[in-house]
């Protein structure tokens, strides 16, 4: 019986070919079984075996990324990826939070590339395992000068950077086939190691001396951490999710000898403890007549982003020490719901539409921004609370597929934009095609 029922499960999966622009239309990532959720859940590449995708985004000449499936043997399976999409949150560290940051240290914006993920799975039988690996990362050195020759005079500079960030994520999981009452249970941890790493250093010559101001960021308890499960019927799938990020990282800034009289005048060391949680509860089900599959679900999604900086600033020279202190709370709370449907209508072509809107959302913001002097005595003080609640993010796609024996050629279009003349360019005016696909099976039976 468990072996009848895998045998069902693996083939609805492959007949269903596999792309983002399948799953934009149709709902989100756990509610639609499909190739792409290897980057969720490893273990599921050995439910699409020996394929290759390419995707691409806004248009045919947008950003994109590819890779393939392969088999080592009947029971040991990899894949590989190059230059997925970039969407942890590693570059929150930039942001502002909740306006003006008093603080106003932040190093200068370096958006990480996802270089490669590398997925091994493993078939036990009933159980599957899943391994991924994820590097992402940029970095950049920088110099420029401008001197006199033979001697500096003043005015004269140097300028140099190295900066860098980096990712190194980790994603284990394991896939039940006919657990308890479930036809596919599946349980997935992450595990990640951002950083940031960035110096900055400019020199300037004031005649016989010189002014020096150095900047520097470095991580200061960076992780990731999350944890999946889903669970899996003939018609419903469950999801809860809970992600963890520690975004901790301290800037020092000291500026040497501004007044040219051989005393610092400015320590400066900015400590932020910043983290975002995240929890997502879902249940969609699925309704099959004959070519018609249609699909209804909603999810529970609540986001908080906490931001608290410690600011300690040492004027030496004056003999004064001030603190400034800026803590941001932000929390979001949301309820979406979705339905799609999708219509092979030949064996060659299939339509697809999809639509959902958040049906309950509450954004809530709280500022403290204080600053105290060398005694420890409170100088300056703000607080804001702010609290709102409307419907927000209403979406609209529509999808079409076409299937050439063992390839697949798929769209998402934005329902709204569809009378954009630069359906192909995106030129102009944006382009209402969101993503698009192409993927091809050898191993298909």
């Amino acid at each position: 019986m468990k072996k009848s029922l895998t045998l069902i499960l693996l083939g609805i999966m492959i007949l269903g070919f596999a792309n983002n622009a399948r799953v934009n239309v149709l709902g989100p990532w756990w509610a639609v079984r499909d190739a792409n959720n290897v980057f969720n859940s490893p273990s599921f590449i050995m439910f699409f075996p020996e394929m290759v995708n390419m995707e691409g985004m806004e248009s045919l000449a947008g950003a994109t990324f590819g890779g393939g499936h392969f088999k080592l043997s009947d029971t040991l399976h990899y894949g590989l990826y190059l230059h997925r999409t970039y969407g942890k949150n590693l570059t929150m560290i930039w942001s502002t939070p909740g306006g003006e940051d008093t603080t106003d240290h932040h190093a200068t914006y370096l958006q990480p590339t996802n270089f490669f993920d590398f997925i091994l799975g493993m078939d036990m039988g009933a159980m599957k395992l899943g391994f991924l690996f994820n590097f992402a990362g940029a970095w950049e050195n920088y110099s420029e000068n401008e001197l006199t020759l033979p001697a500096t005079v003043s005015g004269d500079y140097e300028f140099w950077e190295d900066r860098a960030v980096k990712e190194f994520n980790f994603t284990f999981d394991i896939s039940l086939i006919d657990f308890a009452m479930f036809q596919l249970a599946n349980f997935a941890i992450d595990f990640g190691l951002p950083s940031i790493n960035e110096v900055e250093e400019y020199k300037e010559f004031i005649d016989p001396e010189y002014y020096l101001e150095r900047y520097s960021t470095t991580p200061d308890g960076m992780t990731y951490l999350g944890f999946r499960s889903l669970f899996e019927t003939k018609t419903s799938v469950f999801y809860l999710g809970f992600a963890l990020d520690n975004l901790g990282h301290k800037s020092e800034i000291y500026a040497e000898d501004t007044e040219n009289d051989g005393i610092w005048d400015v320590m400066d060391t900015v400590t932020t403890d910043q983290s975002i949680m995240n929890i997502t509860a879902g249940f969609s089900n699925k309704k099959v007549w004959k070519k018609l599959t249609l699909r209804v679900g909603a999810y529970f999604d609540w986001q908080t982003h906490k931001w608290e900086t410690v600011d300690e600033i040492d004027g030496t020279e004056a003999t004064e020490f001030t603190t400034e202190g800026y803590n941001w709370n932000e929390s979001i709370m949301k309820f979406p719901a979705f339905i799609s449907g999708e219509f092979a209508i030949q064996k060659w072509l299939t339509l697809r539409a999809g639509m959902g809107a958040d049906m309950f959302y509450v954004y809530k913001e709280e500022i403290e921004d204080i600053t105290h002097d060398g005694a420890g005595t409170e100088t300056f003080s703000y607080t804001d609370d702010l609290s709102m609640g409307y419907i927000y993010n209403a979406f609209a796609y529509l999808g079409i597929q076409f299937f050439f024996n063992d390839i697949s050629l798929d769209f998402a279009l934005l329902a709204p934009l569809m009378t954009n003349t630069f359906l192909i360019t995106g030129a102009a005016v944006p382009s209402p095609i969101a993503n698009f696909s192409i993927s091809y099976y050898w191993g298909r039976k």
